[in-house]
């Protein structure tokens, strides 16, 4: 096993004052806790495999599957609570992450686009269902055409296999971090919930903004939250920001203005 040796666990040990030992090379017997859950992942993926009598070239998508199924079975070691359970209690976590599990493997139905058929085809393709995505509510199927094989979004996949190891730091720093889309996602998080208080000071301050009475006839121009963030070199994250902006395309010209 390859131990994590990243910026974010040096940081974890310094500020509660750890030591972090790394094991010696080709001596599993001394990292036996991370090797044991290796084995336990493994022998899930193996039964899940064999039960579903799904293709060993799955098998990436078997061993998520395995750990999606064992974050969410109750643990012993954790008062009988499920791995997401105790993580909850830390960070929040997204409502996708809490779907019910599916049979991996069985039967499942892809709908087809428009374009993608002709008025007098299947409005669906029959497939296997191979696993979740990545905590997002869509799931992985495998369908009968190569080509429209839903796996991962590929214009959002970047490698990091040739990058060097900083910016594979910073890289993996970016995709761990969510960006929500909705206000009422954004209200379960106090980071976020704090940038849009900045926000709405700021405006204020600036006075952006001057309270008039309606003309008549007219209609409001409504606004919308967007939300990023802002990262430090190394890849850690500097801030959260949140901007309240105007919907200028719900005007016309020569209507509204």
């Amino acid at each position: 096993m390859v131990e994590s040796i990243c910026r974010d666990f040096k940081n974890y040990f310094s500020r509660h004052g750890l030591i972090h030992e790394t094991t010696c090379p080709q001596t599993p017997q001394q990292n036996e806790i991370a090797e044991r859950k290796n084995r336990h992942i493994l022998e899930t993926t193996r039964a899940i495999l064999l039960g579903a009598h799904v293709p060993n070239h799955f098998w990436i998508d078997d061993v998520t599957t395995a750990v999606h199924l064992i974050n969410r079975m109750p643990s012993k070691v954790l008062k009988f609570k499920t791995p997401l359970q105790a993580l909850s209690t830390v960070i929040s976590l997204p409502t996708a992450l809490m779907l019910s599990p599916r049979v991996f493997g069985c039967v499942a139905f892809v709908h087809l686009h428009k374009n993608q058929r002709t008025k007098l085809d299947p409005c669906a393709i029959r497939c296997l269902f191979l696993g979740h995505n990545r905590g997002k509510p869509l799931d992985r199927y495998s369908p009968t055409i190569e080509d429209l094989r839903l796996k991962y979004p590929i214009d959002n996949y970047v490698s990091t296999k040739t990058l060097p190891e900083p910016l594979k730091t910073f890289a993996d720093a970016l995709s761990s971090c969510q960006v929500h889309t909705s206000v009422e996602e954004a209200m379960n998080d106090p980071r976020w919930v704090q940038a849009m208080k900045e926000e709405m000071e700021a405006l204020l301050k600036n006075k952006t903004w001057i309270l008039v009475n309606l003309p008549k006839g007219q209609k409001t121009m409504g606004c919308k939250w967007v939300f990023s963030i802002k990262y430090k070199v190394d890849g850690t994250v500097e801030r959260y920001k949140a901007r309240l902006v105007a919907k200028g395309f719900t005007q016309t010209y020569g209507v509204d203005y």
